[in-house]
């Protein structure tokens, strides 16, 4: 469905950079199935980048989808898709510093960017501009 969705956004879009969100199960797998589904949502979504949630963990899958070509936004703080791992709707990263060990925690991963998704109000004092994104 996914695909379908950003492919209906691409065809309305004049200027944006469409960034596409993996689905849940996209990329829990193995690092070859998220590389193919990551490349699936660009060719066939039209999307610029994919989005995954998830801290360090998943640090290898961002490294092997970046070497596949294809951008990856990082995904902090309120993430729906771990909904059911967690609980309930519950923000990751509360605190600016918890938000921060999460970020650094796939930083050398390659990706092309970061959400912060209700992060903490002290969240960039704690990162401090140190985060190397890109």
């Amino acid at each position: 469905m996914m695909i379908y969705h950003c492919a209906a956004v691409k065809r309305g879009v004049e200027r944006a950079h469409l960034v596409g969100d993996l689905p849940f199960g996209s990329y829990q797998g193995t690092a070859d199935e998220a590389v193919k589904n990551a490349i699936r949502l660009v060719a066939e979504g039209g999307v610029e980048a994919v989005k995954l949630e998830g801290g360090a963990e998943y640090a290898d899958v961002v490294q092997r989808i970046v070497r596949a070509g294809v951008t990856v936004m990082g995904h902090i703080g309120l993430t729906p898709q771990s909904v059911h791992k967690l609980g309930g709707y519950v923000v990751q990263g509360r605190t600016g510093g918890e938000s921060a060990a999460a970020a650094r925690g796939r930083q050398g991963a390659g990706e092309g960017g970061l959400l912060f998704a209700d992060p903490g109000d002290d969240a960039g004092r704690a990162l401090g501009g140190d985060l190397a994104v890109g």
